[in-house]
């Protein structure tokens, strides 16, 4: 009969510790893992919407319409043929091209470049009703028919629109 010495004996025990510790411990990083950011993230929604110059005009572009995790929203637009230097204010309204109604959001003026000029709203959350009460926005009823947006030339023309879409 073989006999196993105290020294051979620590070493097998020591050894033995070592792998037992060491699946242990890859056990519990493995099960401490960030879960995978596709399956937890929820996908957030875009509308674009086109902006049609009006008559005599040349501006055009389009408005996204971006869903946030929080349900807020904001609004990126990014025209073309820009007057140069002119400060553009732009606004979601009540209502559509045909029946044009009050002014629910107003958004970040834009000033031309002379070619293509970007902004946005961020973290929009309320707005007015058509009958000028606040109300609160999501991107579930913002996205509704029943609103357009509005390009005007400037402040001080403000009657001046140079471009439009309708939300559909």
């Amino acid at each position: 009969m073989k006999t196993i010495s105290l020294k051979t004996f620590n070493t097998i025990s020591f050894t033995f510790l070592v792998i037992a510790l060491a699946l242990i411990f890859s056990v519990s990083f493995s099960s401490c893992e960030k879960p995978d950011v596709a399956a937890t993230t929820t996908t957030l929604r875009t509308k674009e919407i086109t902006l049609t110059s009006t008559a005599g005009n040349t501006v055009t572009g389009k408005a996204i319409i971006a869903e946030n995790a929080d349900h807020s929203f904001n609004v990126n637009i990014t025209l073309q043929n820009t007057v140069k230097d002119t400060v553009m204010v732009m606004h979601i309204h009540n209502g559509s091209i045909a029946a044009p109604g009050n002014i629910s959001i107003p958004l970040t003026n834009i000033t031309g470049t002379g070619s293509q000029a970007s902004g946005a709203t961020l973290n929009i959350t309320s707005g007015l009703s058509a009958t000028g009460s606040t109300v609160a926005l999501t991107y579930d009823n913002i996205i509704l028919p029943g609103r357009y947006f509005n390009i005007h030339y400037s402040a001080a023309q403000i009657n001046t629109v140079v471009a439009n879409g309708n939300i559909q």
